[in-house]
């Protein structure tokens, strides 16, 4: 029982990673291995009971760097190794000049150790931070976008997509910064963090701006094409961190709209005939599962995303998204030069691109590291202990939060939206369906509503 090695898989926003990661675990589980896979302020909170592990995620580093040591420096007093994965390591805004400049301000490559690892979506992060430091760089993609046909995660969201509506329009919105589920100032602040000239704050604020009009359009649009076709569903998803609340209140007068930020983007765009988006990874994922993809830009933003925009069909007004809609002999195929851009920043999209490179990685780490020395029974003895204590103090702090912090209430209820909990029959069914699909037996032992632990039933 004590010969086992420890993998922690951290979550931010369930939605967007549960089967993703799922689906890797179930790739990487072996008969010495204990997986623990949660919420990543959980996972940091247990780790501190074990040695030797291997930390795949992105949340040891809180904010843009400068940034507080401590959670990394933490994991390594107990020896873990990090193999650091940005689960937004992709697609930025601006020019290449700007994506270098936000590769810095996510990721110092020279506080990581040698036993560390960064991995990247795609060649031009890893060009940029090859040599910054000991820690090797290597290229696999991102697990979110493993959607081929016949992949393992495909094959897990089809099983068990939750989505009863079909062949619907669906459209994400991405305003992040301009409807922001909290109060503005908090999210103005985390955008001023690593700006420290004023230009570059000037930048926010004119993305704040060019957000709200960009935003009002969508409205618009939306609102005329309910009208239109009132026959048509439409689906609207607001982003995570978005507030739902404009979109209930304007769109409450059309039954053809549904406001939803309920199941995973994937589970949405499986059902889906079309998706209209603004800047978004789902563009990436709809391209993916070979869906048609319109892109809505009224204008023409001083911040654009633009690999997301050479992604589908652009469109500027009600009249364009209306034509390729509906329309017939639409192209929905990637022009060359277009289709290279992408590859460089997400390995997913290329034609040589290998599903199981980051499973091979992570697997490579694990097998490298010695097993875990600590007591395993107590260990877990000692998070149960500590899951009650963190219970305790949650439930201290909720009625002083109402009363007198309502904005921490605010912070804190958007946490729970990015992060509800796990549903336990959801998720018992979908390791069993990963242990005959990868036959396997996995065990799943729920410590709490924020963190499991998997492992082999067979040891």
């Amino acid at each position: 029982m004590n010969n086992r090695k420890i993998l922690f898989l951290p979550i931010e926003t369930i939605s967007r990673e549960l089967d993703s990661k799922l689906a890797l675990m179930s790739e990487l589980m072996g008969p010495d291995l204990i997986c623990f896979l949660g919420q990543h302020d959980a996972i940091d909170r247990i780790s501190q009971f074990y040695n030797n592990g291997v930390y795949v995620g992105k949340n040891v580093f809180k904010t843009f760097f400068p940034t507080n040591m401590k959670p990394y420096e933490t994991y390594k007093s107990n020896s873990h190794s990090i193999l650091w994965l940005h689960e937004e390591g992709g697609i930025y805004a601006g020019t290449e000049k700007d994506w270098r400049k936000t590769l810095d301000q996510l990721l110092d490559p020279s506080i990581l150790s040698k036993d560390d690892q960064i991995l990247t979506w795609g060649n031009f992060q890893k060009k940029h931070y090859q040599k910054q430091g000991p820690a090797e760089v290597t290229t696999v993609g991102s697990p979110r976008f493993n959607l081929s046909k016949d992949s393992l995660l495909r094959r897990l969201v089809q099983k068990f997509n939750r989505v009863k509506l079909d062949n619907f329009i669906l459209i994400n919105t991405n305003f992040s910064i301009a409807n922001y589920s909290s109060h503005l100032d908090s999210v103005l602040d985390e955008q001023y963090r690593g700006h420290d000239d004023q230009e570059s704050q000037h930048k926010v604020i004119q993305g704040y701006a060019e957000e709200k009009r960009t935003l009002a359009h969508f409205i618009e649009v939306v609102s005329e094409l309910a009208l239109r076709y009132p026959k048509e569903k439409f689906v609207l998803r607001p982003h995570p961190t978005e507030s739902s609340d404009i979109y209930k209140s304007i769109f409450s007068i059309y039954k053809n709209i549904i406001i939803s930020k309920d199941h995973s983007a994937i589970e949405w765009i499986d059902k889906c005939k079309a998706l209209i988006q603004n800047g978004c990874t789902t563009s990436i994922e709809g391209h993916l599962m070979g869906k048609k993809v319109l892109n809505f830009y009224p204008f023409s933003p001083t911040n654009m995303v633009l690999v997301t925009q050479d992604i589908g069909i652009n469109c500027k007004n009600i009249d364009e998204l209306e034509h390729n809609l509906f329309g017939t002999n639409i192209d929905l195929k990637l022009a060359t030069e277009k289709r290279l851009s992408l590859n460089r920043l997400l390995d997913n999209t290329n034609s040589t691109f290998d599903a199981s490179h980051l499973a091979d990685v992570i697997k490579s780490k694990v097998d490298r590291k010695d097993f875990c020395q600590t007591n395993l029974s107590l260990a877990l003895i000692r998070i149960y202990l500590f899951i009650f204590k963190v219970f305790v103090i949650n439930a201290c702090k909720r009625i002083p939060r109402l009363l007198f912090f309502p904005r921490r209430q605010k912070d804190y209820q958007m946490f729970c939206d990015a992060f509800p909990g796990m549903n336990r029959e959801e998720i018992s069914q979908k390791i069993k369906f990963l242990s005959k699909d990868q036959n396997k037996d996995i065990d799943c032992l729920f410590l709490s509503k924020d963190l499991i632990m998997l492992r082999s039933a067979k040891v």
